[in-house]
């Protein structure tokens, strides 16, 4: 998707001391059931700020808005890369998330062409469990859409 007219920019800026939470007993991670009627509590620092410049046409459902599933993909990457920014350290190989389940809350359109932010942080853990959640924004910070993500991380092979 990136190319001139559809996403030209993509920038994500990372927090610089970010900590994952702390670990959740086990069976107490689950997502949110159903749509949500208010918007997820950003906190005041997230863990990334993506920054996207959306061109027009190829990425609308409608002309002059962005495609629900297009969003939902914007919204699926930014979180994986926050979990697998919080990852990274606790593995030699990289990036091991994989998403598992993506609720996504679409708020109210978003325009084409424009500039968006996407915040996005980890919300709790579990394990191999990651619950992320992030929101698409505009210049005035208005929730255009909200998404929650449970991210699997890939299961370690023992080594003898």
């Amino acid at each position: 998707m990136n190319t001139p007219t559809t996403i030209p920019h993509f920038l994500t800026l990372q927090r610089k001391d970010f900590f994952p939470p702390p670990e959740s007993p086990r069976g107490t991670i689950s997502l949110s059931a159903g749509p949500r009627t208010t918007s997820y509590r950003a906190p005041e620092y997230p863990d990334c700020i993506t920054l996207l410049e959306l061109g027009s046409a190829a990425l609308d459902g409608h002309y002059g808005i962005l495609h629900g599933g297009i969003a939902g993909a914007i919204l699926d990457e930014t979180l994986g890369l926050t979990a697998s920014l919080h990852l990274a350290p606790r593995s030699q190989q990289g990036l091991l998330g994989f998403t598992a389940t993506l609720n996504v809350t679409y708020r109210t359109p978003v325009f084409t062409p424009s500039t968006v932010a996407v915040r996005s942080w980890v919300e709790a853990r579990e394990g191999r469990k990651w619950v992320c959640k992030g929101q698409i924004v505009d210049a005035d910070g208005v929730v255009l859409t909200e998404a929650e993500v449970l991210m699997l991380t890939k299961v370690q092979k023992s080594t003898l």
